[in-house]
């Protein structure tokens, strides 16, 4: 039992704790169990973190803890990417706390980097001195700007003066002596400029960046410029001694996602080599879905992990889903886009009015204010049903047994795009390859993309590399290409755990050697090309493929109607059978992937307008595959005639 007079002391002492917003008091009770010394001593120590809070906050300031979050994600794309550009876009909730973060992250880069270089872009000077500026002074040690150690001597090398707001001429240049986390002394800072969205893209030329941070609305061309001046020091993220850093900060990393309290934070050497070779965008989504956020978030997951629900939209009716993200992953996978929730700053704790506020608001609104979720005016036409983590497969997973089926989306200029798809003895479809393949070579060179993300406001994005090629093949090249690429499934089933069982031929080619090629059961052709007439013969494709020595037929699937193929393709990846996906795509099909996740129809439209198909050939070959009817054929049933070409 306490002593009446211990019981007093620890009564005063409790009584005497300094409120604060994020370090909450110590309990009572907790104080009673530790004694008066024991209590005195945890008073003491909670009062020197609120007073190393305030007086050393780029070391001691308060981070949200979902922004741990962030940093581990990011750590973790630096582990999988070195030496690569690494891109973030912290979108976020009014007043959630990005810019304060944003600042801290940027000075510890600047302050632990060896001859940092650093860009801090804003839309104009006067937002970069209220967002950017004044923060970033806040962070800077004393001695950055002479006070601990005295007035700097003001050269090219050493420039650094913060008055009025601002730094002189926008800019500082200071290098000092810092203290790395193994306790090593050497000399840390650089170069840090001010620049603005209304510069020419021109005068970012010459610049090595070993960081940029970027605030509110940055133009999608800029953020493609940065990422080319970014590119020849994120080279050094290579580095053998720069893994070793990223391992460290992970174990740091991990516990402070968690929120596991006591957790130790990492030192600063650590934070600032992991924004070495990176672009920070934080950004409040007020301009909704501009192409900046497309650039990210086309064909991005938002994993069910880490979703939360929104009690604003949990308590509207009509709304389907009220959870929120915090981390999406887009397709490139070196970008990462992290939702920073306005709940999230305990700090500046504006939420319970703020969700009072837009209560009554619709979805949309309290997603983009409170939770920083902009989404597209228009959707994926597959959006609701086309799962990556349930419909991606690679090709050890691909059915050993099954029918093969050949769509081709024949051009006049433009490469054709080609699908190869299965069906399973189960009734499944299975896309094993397509063409053109981002890793397959064309004329001894990798293609690229079929599409990209827009930039501009193209819903379904721009032409890719691969969709500009002019190859000039003719037909005979083409059918050649097929018959190589049947092949090429022989092999990569080979390669991949187990041959294929379907019916295999002998294709000769000009070395005089035989392929041994998987043999379709039914190739099929787009309708209206397939029916397009030659102007030398006046044959239609169709006879032109059949007339090839290494020719073959092309039939014509049922129905035209775009909607009704997307129908069909819908149904497909909706439907499941025996628990299992009916649809699945090889994972090495990235155009068709990219045309799955983007392909959109303007509203009130039959089809995507003329101007705006860049991803559109993928969507026309699963399309065409679903039109035409495709089925699993026993093989012990069903016996080919020998009589004919096809046909069983």
């Amino acid at each position: 039992m306490t002593n009446p007079d211990t019981q007093l002391v620890i009564e005063a002492l409790h009584a005497g704790q300094e409120a604060h917003p994020v370090i909450e008091p110590l309990a009572l009770d907790e104080l009673l169990v530790l004694g008066e010394e024991g209590a005195a001593e945890a008073v003491a120590a909670r009062a020197d973190a609120i007073r190393e809070m305030a007086e050393q906050p780029l070391d001691h300031g308060w981070v949200p803890q979902d922004w741990w979050l962030f940093l581990l994600e990011l750590c973790r794309k630096r582990l999988e990417h070195p030496g690569r550009v690494l891109e973030v876009l912290v979108s976020g909730g009014i007043r959630a706390g990005k810019t304060h973060v944003a600042a801290s992250l940027a000075v510890q880069h600047w302050k632990h980097a060896q001859k940092a270089t650093v860009f801090c872009m804003s839309r104009r000077e006067e937002d970069s001195q209220n967002l950017q500026q004044k923060p970033i002074e806040s962070f800077l040690p004393p001695e950055a700007l002479g006070g601990a150690a005295g007035k700097i001597k003001q050269d090219k090398h050493q420039k650094a003066k913060f008055s009025g707001g601002k730094f002189t001429d926008n800019q500082f240049s200071r290098y000092l002596i810092v203290t790395g986390a193994n306790g090593e002394r050497y000399t840390g800072g650089g170069m840090v400029q001010f620049r603005f969205f209304t510069q020419e893209l021109e005068s970012f030329r010459g610049y090595a960046l070993t960081f940029v941070w970027s605030d509110e609305g940055i133009p999608v061309d800029h953020v493609k410029a940065l990422k080319d001046r970014l590119a020849s020091r994120a080279i050094e993220t290579q580095r053998d001694e720069h893994r070793k850093q990223m391992l460290a900060l992970e174990s740091y990393l991990v516990p402070l996602a968690d929120g596991v309290p006591g957790a130790k934070r990492p030192h600063g050497e650590l934070l600032g080599a992991l924004m070495h070779g990176v672009h920070l965008i934080t950004y409040t989504p007020e301009e909704g879905f501009t192409p900046t956020v497309r650039y990210f978030m086309q064909g991005a997951v938002k994993p069910d992990k880490f979703k939360v629900i929104a009690p604003e939209l949990a308590a509207k009716g009509g709304c389907k889903d009220p959870r929120v993200p915090k981390i999406a992953y887009p397709l490139e996978p070196t970008r990462l886009v992290c939702y920073l929730h306005t709940a999230a700053n305990k700090y500046v704790n504006v939420y319970p009015q703020l969700s009072k506020d837009y209560a009554g608001a619709d979805e949309k609104t309290i997603r983009i204010k409170l939770y920083g979720d902009a989404e597209a005016a228009s959707r994926s036409e597959f959006e609701a049903v086309w799962k990556p983590e349930q419909h991606l497969c690679d090709w050890k997973d691909l059915p050993r047994d099954g029918t093969l089926y050949e769509i081709i989306d024949g051009a006049e200029a433009k490469p054709f795009f080609i699908g190869w798809f299965i069906v399973d003895p189960m009734g499944r479809f299975w896309q094993a390859q397509e063409w053109p393949c981002e890793s397959i070579a064309i004329d001894d060179m990798m293609p690229g993309p079929w599409a990209v993300m827009s930039e501009k406001d193209r819903m379904n994005g721009d032409e890719g590399p691969a969709q500009k090629l002019r190859l000039g093949w003719n037909f005979e090249q083409y059918a050649e290409l097929v018959w190589q690429m049947r092949h090429r499934l022989l092999e990569k089933m080979k390669e991949t755990g187990g041959e294929w069982q379907g019916r295999v031929v002998q294709h000769p080619v000009k070395s005089g050697d035989a392929l041994l090629c998987a043999e379709p059961f039914e190739t099929y052709g787009d309708p209206r090309w397939s029916q397009w007439k030659s102007g030398a013969t006046g044959a239609t494709i169709q006879q032109e493929f059949y007339d090839l020595p290494n020719g073959f037929t092309i039939l014509v699937p049922d129905g035209v109607r775009v909607q009704e193929g997307l129908a069909l393709v819908r149904d497909a990846f909706a439907t499941t059978i025996l628990m299992q996906p009916k649809a699945r795509v090889n994972r090495e099909c990235t155009n068709t992937i990219f045309g799955l996740q983007n392909f959109t129809i303007p509203d009130y439209a039959e089809q995507t307008k003329r101007k705006d198909e860049a991803c559109k050939d993928p969507v026309d070959v699963w399309r065409y595959f679903c039109l035409a009817g495709p089925r699993h054929l026993n093989r012990d049933r069903l016996k080919r005639r020998p009589e004919q070409e096809f046909g069983y």
